[in-house]
């Protein structure tokens, strides 16, 4: 009886959200007074767009330079917010948004709308508070470095740069999750993008937006997009087309696309400079090799430069052949995957010798099957201080020694052993 009332719950829970999903997703755009200067921080040109075109997407938009009232809000699913520091929230208006996350609202809170919140309350509601004003912010190139582990918002998409500002005093409540980051300094890496779940409400806060160009780039207009189908509950994907998703992999000021790299190489007159493998076929390639068969190793590193220890490592060695002969490599196989960090391989009898600090591993096909069934670490010790700066660059020499080099990191290389355990400093 227990089971059949588990099912009956289970089902009735599916058809709820189904039907939700069939109806048109309910939202209020609440925009500011009036921009600071044409083009820039521009709030009623923002309502007046993002109105007509989540329209054409298929939602119900209504908004104005107001905050909504509670009857209002309850026929919103999503609250998108575009307001400023000089803006603020009332008392009033804190409790009816309270009333709308703890029903379930999701929140999208774009560019310096934070700014004009206490910083508690934001934390408590937006899952983070900025700090405004010249000189807590910066405007002009700024990079958008997205976070590797997977979330539908972000998923598929590459790196980009944009004309915008960026905000650098930002305070995440615990419960954030960080989507995307910017730096002022090398040491100042900074989040800029972020979701927060509480209870029933899902949040998404994503801080560039001053000028109004940023919302015409096809790669961030999509993550606005999926932002707000995330945050009603609906597929992320409900809202954008295909334009914006074909942008995710090879935005503007993003990465070149592979079949256009070429155009951006200059080489000598006699030498010829063709696309042999891109992605997905490889992901973060770092060291490449030919074997006597004309196959094409490689070694990526889709989790460089950093690395989850808690998760399974997902570094390998490739083999890629081309089997049709048309100079583009079709065929991929996996030699070995479960390196961390992998930096770089030569050959060496039945396998290759890789560079993995703080490791140099030999790994061995010893059936002849293309896959490595064993597994020696010959030298262990090496420094990890800094994964930009570890051993790399293993190379065989005309004498018959492997050589390689050692960053910055070897100030921490002083205790080296082999598989005997022997010392070598």
């Amino acid at each position: 009886m227990k089971y059949r009332f588990a099912v009956l719950v289970a089902l009735l829970a599916s058809t709820l959200c189904t039907l939700a999903a069939d109806k048109p997703l309910r939202v209020f755009i609440r925009a500011s007074n009036s921009p600071q200067v044409a083009g820039e921080h521009d709030a009623p040109r923002f309502l007046q767009e993002w109105t007509r075109l989540l329209n054409e997407r298929g939602a119900t938009v209504t908004g104005g330079q107001r905050f909504p009232f509670a009857a209002e809000l309850e026929q919103t699913d999503v609250l998108v917010l575009f307001t400023g520091a000089e803006t603020g929230v009332s008392e009033s208006d804190r409790k009816t948004l309270e009333r709308f996350t703890k029903r379930g609202g999701g929140v999208v809170a774009l560019h310096d709308t934070l700014g004009g919140v206490e910083a508690t309350w934001s934390k408590a509601v937006f899952g983070g508070s900025i700090q405004t004003g010249s000189t807590n912010t910066s405007r002009g190139l700024t990079g958008l470095y997205f976070q590797d582990f997977p979330h539908p918002i972000t998923q598929g998409i590459a790196n980009f740069d944009m004309q915008d500002e960026i905000f650098r005093k930002v305070e995440l409540s615990p419960d954030a999750k960080v989507l995307a980051t910017t730096f002022h300094t090398a040491k100042e890496i900074i989040p800029q993008m972020w979701v927060y779940e509480k209870r029933k409400a899902r949040t998404f806060v994503a801080l560039q937006g001053h000028n109004q160009s940023t919302f015409g780039l096809p790669a961030y207009r999509g993550l606005i997009l999926r932002g707000i189908a995330w945050a009603g509950k609906r597929p992320v994907d409900a809202l954008v087309r295909q334009s914006e998703l074909a942008s995710f992999p090879y935005p503007t000021g993003g990465p070149t696309p592979p079949e256009e790299a070429a155009k951006k190489i200059r080489v000598s007159p006699e030498f010829d400079l063709s696309l042999v493998a891109a992605e997905p076929m490889v992901v973060k390639p770092i060291s490449v090799d030919w074997d006597p068969r004309g196959r094409m190793w490689v070694a990526v590193t889709p989790e460089y430069p950093f690395k989850e220890d808690k998760s399974p490592a997902k570094d390998a060695i490739l083999i890629l052949e081309d089997t049709n002969g048309d100079g583009r490599m079709d065929k991929r196989s996996v030699f070995y995957e479960g390196l961390k960090l992998v930096t770089s391989f030569v050959f060496h009898r039945d396998g290759v010798i890789v560079s993995q600090a703080p490791q140099i591993l030999f790994l061995r096909d010893t059936n002849g099957d293309g896959k490595a069934d064993k597994r020696e670490v010959l030298f262990d010790g090496f420094g990890t201080y800094d994964t930009h700066a570890v051993i790399n660059n293993l190379r065989l020499g005309l004498d018959g020694w492997v050589y390689g080099c050692q960053g910055y990191s070897g100030t921490q290389s002083t205790n080296i052993v082999n598989a005997r355990r022997q010392k070598f400093g």
